[in-house]
């Protein structure tokens, strides 16, 4: 059975064969397919990988949903590897059970052995997948300098409202300055005003202790003469 008579024979329950990011086949080596729970949304590994938030939630890359499971928790679509590696003939190690990335080598026999590690750097799939990683490293370095010149964008427009905010502020400094001091010249004013009216009835006070302290010396008087005088002369002093 060739491939495209493989790829018709896909129940449609398989769901999609390629990640909907990088569009690459699903497999068990560097693609592996990954459902997202909260919408049952498959993408591969790295594609989620560059989707999560933080260390722990996960925003699907389709819908935009956001989950709190971590991604290695996530259930590994198996069915859509086996069908894949049916349809692409892939083929597994013998000793550890993983894809082969060269004639019968997979990446752990690759790592343990010098010299297989070296021809795999000179390989041509390895080179197509660097390329692959260095094309996608650039899409996100763009998209980097995208969302960095439009974070200076919005830096210049936060530093414009400042300054008219600083001028706001600057114009009602003064003017708040100005109006305390027009307020204090006008209290200290009234202040003066009242000092002056204050003395004068201080003044007017003083002048009136005076006038009664003469009416106590000369009911003294009165009385003292009064006193001295013989009842005739009381009484002609009371006609």
């Amino acid at each position: 059975m060739d491939t495209i008579t493989k790829l018709q024979a896909c129940p449609k329950d398989k769901g999609q064969l390629k990640c909907l990011v990088c569009d690459n086949d699903f497999d068990s080596g560097w693609h592996i397919p990954l459902v997202v729970p909260v919408c049952g949304h498959i993408f591969c590994k790295p594609c989620l990988e560059q989707s999560r938030v933080n260390s722990e939630k996960v925003t699907c890359p389709l819908c935009g949903m956001t989950t709190c499971v971590p991604l290695w928790e996530f259930a590994v679509n198996f069915e859509v590897i086996y069908f894949n590696d049916e349809v692409l003939g892939v083929r597994y190690c013998e000793v550890h059970k993983l894809q082969l990335v060269s004639q019968s080598l997979c990446r752990l026999c690759i790592l343990l052995n010098k010299e297989y590690f070296s021809e795999f750097l000179e390989s041509a799939q390895t080179l197509d997948y660097f390329k692959s990683q260095k094309s996608l490293i650039n899409t996100q370095k763009l998209k980097y300098s995208k969302a960095y010149k439009e974070f200076l964008g919005y830096l210049k427009q936060i530093e414009k409202v400042s300054e008219a905010h600083v001028k706001n502020l600057r114009s009602a400094e003064e003017k708040l300055i100005f109006f305390i001091r027009s307020t204090k010249e006008t209290c200290i004013e009234q202040v003066y005003s009242n000092c002056r009216e204050v003395s004068e009835l201080k003044q007017n006070f003083q002048q009136q202790l005076k006038q009664i302290d003469q009416e106590i010396l000369r009911v003294k008087q009165l009385k003292s003469q009064f006193e001295h005088s013989d009842i005739s002369e009381q009484l002609v002093f009371e006609v």
